[in-house]
């Protein structure tokens, strides 16, 4: 008994010592699944990103604090790049989830196939470049790094990362913030009071119809645009427009060619392209529609009268004193 006593401590220890043994080499096995970044940069360095897509391809340029198409220096949505290098950089890796080229075209991240192509340059050199593709869940994009083999699934939306220079260009760059005078074919019409006043070709002045003037005024103030203009067809008759604030006035160009509609101003070395409803509610608009009822009435009537007196001079008759 007293010999059997030892013997079990002993056999109890080694287990121990062997339960022990075994635990620590399988935590020092165990893999730890990784966490790395998918690409790192310092935000702020970045001056230069151009994305490319399927169809198209866009290079937004930093000038000071400021974001613009580099190709025509047009002012585009900050607050939207900022959010995208913010996504960028908290990209994670995790799991591999392909490392051989063949994987490449089938997930859209081969060099000559993919649905983003996005490269980040600092001081014209390029500090990352990555292909995102196809996606593997809700808000998920696989991802591959220029010049790594392995494909991951990261936190990256195709939707935020457009190819097109449209979708990021900022649309409220012909709005005006008030009007106080406009003029368009051969009408004037200013702020006078509460209300407005209408001049016509011949100098004659009426009083405005506010609530026609206003609703004009309003389409100015929410005009928006849809694209940058490559070219304005030559051979199309622009409609002028000129509007007034203070001391600051502007020369709006508006053009239509088939169904295409563009805008200019005085104060912007580009055209743009608009819709057709933002066109007609402006360059068509007809501008004794201005004038007060009132005013539209004696109009209307000087021109019936007119009409007749014409009409009885074709006839021979004369009218009596």
């Amino acid at each position: 008994m007293k010999l059997t006593q030892p013997l079990l401590a002993t056999l109890l220890v080694g287990q121990l010592l062997l339960v022990g043994v075994l635990l620590f080499q399988a935590k020092s096995n165990a893999t730890v699944r990784p966490d790395s970044a998918l690409v790192e940069f310092d935000i702020q360095s970045i001056d230069r990103l151009s994305i490319e897509d399927k169809e198209s391809s866009v290079v937004l340029k930093r000038v000071s604090d400021a974001w613009q198409l580099e190709e025509s220096a047009v002012p585009v949505n900050s607050a939207r790049i900022d959010t995208l290098l913010e996504n960028l950089t908290a990209a994670r890796t995790g799991w591999a989830v392909a490392t051989r080229d063949e994987s490449h075209r089938q997930l859209e991240v081969a060099e000559d196939s993919f649905n983003r192509k996005v490269s980040l340059f600092a001081n014209d050199e390029e500090v990352a470049s990555l292909f995102v593709g196809t996606s593997p869940g809700l808000r998920r994009s696989h991802a591959r790094v220029a010049g790594s083999d392995e494909v991951y699934s990261v936190a990256l939306n195709d939707y935020d990362i457009p190819g097109n220079r449209s979708d990021w260009i900022e649309t409220d760059i012909v709005t005006v913030d008030s009007v106080e005078q406009f003029m368009i074919a051969n009408y004037t019409v200013v702020a006078d009071g509460a209300g407005w006043k209408v001049t016509s070709g011949d100098g004659e002045d009426s009083e405005g119809d506010k609530d026609a003037i206003e609703e004009f005024t309003q389409q100015l103030k929410n005009l928006r645009v849809l694209d940058v203009a490559d070219s304005i067809p030559e051979e199309a008759v622009p409609v002028a427009l000129q509007v007034g604030s203070g001391d600051h006035q502007l020369t709006y160009e508006f053009v239509s060619d088939d169904d295409n509609y563009y805008v200019s101003r005085s104060d912007n070395d580009n055209s743009f392209k608009i819709s057709q409803s933002a066109y007609n509610a402006i360059a068509d608009v007809d501008p004794t529609s201005f004038l007060s009822a009132f005013e539209e009435e004696i109009s209307a009537g000087n021109d019936t009268s007119n009409e007749n007196l014409d009409s009885q001079l074709d006839d021979g008759t004369e009218t009596a004193d």
